[in-house]
This record gives C-alpha cells, structure tokens and sequence, in this order.
C-alpha cells in the first residue's frame, strides 16, 4: 500500500513539473518553428556566421536605392508550464543591432500582443543586450521585430534575435507563523 501511494506521489510531482517548449530558441535549426514577416526592404533571414552564429537576422541589408525603411517580425506561440496555473513565465532572449549611418532602429518584444521590451538604438553595434521579462504561465505568443525608424541611408541595419528561452516558475507558498513561532526556532 506504502508503494503504490509513492509512485502515485511521484506520478503527480513529475504531472506538475514546469516545461516550457520555444522551439528552437537558439537557431541552430534556421528559422524552423518561428514565423517571419517583413514589409517593405525589411527581411528576415538565418545567419550563421554572423554575431552571435546561429541566430535570427531580421533587417534590411543593401536595401534597394539605399532606402532602409521596413521591419522584420518573428513570431512563435509556445506553452509555458505544466499545472502551475499560478506560476511565473520567465521569458528571456538576447539581441543586437548594426544600423549605418545613423539609422534609428526600434527593437520591440511582444507577449501576447503587449509590449514587454522596446529600445531604439542608433550606434554602429549594439553589443549583445539580454531581455527578460515574466508573464503568467500558460500558452503566449511572443513577436520579437525591429522596425527603422528614421536616418541613415545606403548598407540599411541589422539585428539578431538569439537565446530566446522560456520558463515557468511556480509560486511557492509562504508559510504563516507568529513572532513566537519564529522565536522559539532559536531557542
């Protein structure tokens, strides 16, 4: 009888462990499980040579008549978490940005269509810039664009989408005690 409740047991922790499933979250399968759209001279591409290797290029390279207007979106919906209907979904990626000639260029990051994350950037390079954010667990859809915004002109701008990871989080439950329960631990 002892068995079977603990196999039970354990059969109800593993039901409610946390998982997340972005799919391909660090590129090394190209673009596969995310959603690319772009408008205007804007593209979306795989670069596997670029900073970092293995990420998601969204821009407008050598844009024709060296008009670098447009944008780049890639979208996934994906599930976070298990049965932890009260938990946190930690939701983090890593992205830079190259403009020329100093192109402003809008990075903005989605979560079910609101605004989480958004940054202009107008330097030569970014540098790699981390995003984390939460949300409740559950199933999202997280958008990830950069969109030009003004200036610049001829070789166009360039960011790259990497390390897109997410996690639920459960609550833990804080346990209630009085001062003299507390106290009486130290005794």
């Amino acid at each position: 009888m002892r068995h079977s409740f603990l196999t039970i047991l354990a059969l109800v922790l593993l039901a409610g462990t946390a998982t997340a499933q972005v799919t391909n979250g660090t590129f090394d399968s190209g673009l596969t499980g995310w959603t690319a759209t772009a408008t205007l001279n804007g593209s979306v591409a795989w670069d596997t040579f670029g900073f970092p290797a293995n990420a998601a290029r969204l821009g407008a390279t050598n844009p024709p008549l060296g008009l670098p207007t447009g944008s780049a979106t890639i979208a996934q919906s994906f599930g976070c978490g298990g049965s932890f209907d009260d938990g946190s979904c930690v939701v983090s990626l890593d992205y830079a940005v190259a403009s020329s000639f100093g192109a402003v260029i809008r990075v903005e990051v989605k979560l079910d269509g609101n605004e989480m994350w958004s940054s202009d950037h107008s330097a030569n390079w970014s540098g790699v810039i981390p995003v984390s954010f939460s949300a409740p667990c559950g199933l999202h859809n997280l958008e990830v664009s950069a969109t030009y915004q003004s200036g610049g002109f001829h070789d166009g701008w360039r960011c790259w989408v990497d390390n897109v990871t997410a996690q639920c989080v459960p609550t833990v439950a804080a346990d209630a005690a009085g001062w003299g329960a507390v106290k009486s631990m130290y005794r």
